[in-house]
């Protein structure tokens, strides 16, 4: 219930006639199934539909369309269109309506929960339900298509002259509070949507320009631009900081991708020992061995023992420079300052004994921060890394404790 609508829930065959509601939402599949069958010699579909009630509610569902109203269909499932010789293309109202508008589909190779939404308007639909088994592709010339979902840049949710919506989903928990709960922010976000774009211009009359409406939309393409690049470069930074909540294998990749992007030393895998990395410098010479752990409290003694016998098993020398690169306190971190907790002087006299550096993964986020604000050159960066041992404690300046 809603202030703009009201949802009644009615089974197929005995809910009234598609026209006489201002829209219709109904699920893939309501008018056909599929079952796997298996005999001595082969497996196959047994198919069912109903073909006389399809044929009726394909005409209410057209004329729904052609006045205006909206017809929802929520995609489930993937489209099987043919069998062992059988056709199965029309046997759904899906996949009819569709059709009739020269959508075309195809399958993706599993079902993906990763649909990034186009519309405000549908995005928390699409945050908490949205997912999909094919991408939708309209003739390249129609204009009454706009897709509103993407996953892997491929469109896989469309609105059609903006009443017919494609909705890839989830099919919502089957008790009677998960249910209202879907089909309100559905509902929600499609009213909301049908009523904008009805207060669209449609494209003919867009092609009309006012004086200095040119100059306005190449300046809203401009700055569309620069807040696109801006967003890349959020959507970076966002990564390299992945460093303080990860452990283990994600951990390892984070941490070379902030070498990767900022620092001047180069990480490469050991593939003997996935755990290790070897930084190697601009001429690809190796300069240092990497140790990278993430651990819920700080650095112990054994942390430090690790990264000395990972060097012996690499046939390094002990004064080859090792570094210790630690994530600390995971789990009870619920900020920023909750990481940067000093490691105790016990294993920092230890670590400068052993020809060990020893970063938190603050440090190294910090010491990335200095050298992309040019407060530290690529030669201080490599000679902090290379030649120190102990504790590299990096903050708004560089510290290296040995004691």
């Amino acid at each position: 219930m809603s202030r703009k609508y009201t949802l009644e829930v009615g089974k197929h065959k005995e809910a009234p006639r598609f026209q006489d509601f201002d829209g219709v939402i109904l699920f893939q599949g309501t008018f056909e199934s599929f079952e796997r069958r298996s005999s001595n010699y082969r497996s196959y579909l047994e198919h069912h539909w109903d073909r006389d009630e399809l044929d009726k509610r394909t005409k209410e569902a057209l004329a729904l369309i052609e006045r205006g109203g909206i017809l929802c269909m929520l995609l489930t499932d993937p489209f099987i269109d043919s069998d062992d010789r059988r056709d199965f293309r029309e046997t759904d109202l899906s996949k009819r309506v569709l059709s009739r508008f020269g959508i075309h589909w195809t399958a993706l190779r599993t079902r993906t929960p990763f649909v990034s939404s186009k519309v405000n308007e549908l995005g928390k639909f699409f945050e908490l339900h949205g997912a999909a088994w094919v991408t939708l592709a309209s003739q390249p010339d129609d204009k009454a298509a706009k897709a509103l979902a993407f996953t892997r840049g491929y469109p896989v949710s469309l609105v059609l002259h903006g009443n017919v919506f494609a909705i890839p989903t989830l099919i919502p928990k089957s008790d009677e509070e998960s249910v209202e709960e879907y089909f309100k922010i559905l509902a929600d976000g499609v009213v909301s949507l049908w009523e904008r774009l009805k207060g669209e211009l449609p494209s003919w009359a867009n092609e009309y320009r006012l004086p200095g409406e040119e100059t306005m939309l190449a300046m809203k393409q401009k700055l569309s631009n620069e807040i696109s690049e801006l967003e890349a470069g959020l959507k970076r930074f966002g990564r390299l900081k992945r460093v303080l909540v990860l452990q283990g294998e994600p951990l390892v990749e984070a941490v070379m991708e902030v070498f990767d992007e900022i620092l001047p030393l180069k990480p490469k895998r050991k593939e003997a020992f996935r755990e290790d990395l070897m930084l190697v410098d601009s001429e690809g010479e190796s300069v240092a061995l990497v140790e990278v752990k993430g651990v819920s409290r700080g650095v112990a003694r054994e942390h430090v023992n690790q990264a000395d016998s990972h060097r012996e098993r690499n046939a390094m020398p002990p004064e080859f420079p090792s570094l210790l690169i630690i994530n600390t306190h995971i789990k009870n971190s619920m900020a920023v300052a909750d990481k940067d907790q000093s490691v105790p002087a016990e294993q920092i006299q230890h670590a400068a004994r052993n020809n060990i550096l020893v970063l938190r993964t603050l440090d190294l986020l910090n010491l990335a921060s200095l050298h992309l604000s040019d407060k530290l050159t690529s030669e201080e960066v490599v000679e902090l890394l290379t030649k120190s041992r102990g504790w590299l404690r990096v903050g708004d300046t560089v510290e290296v404790l040995s004691s």
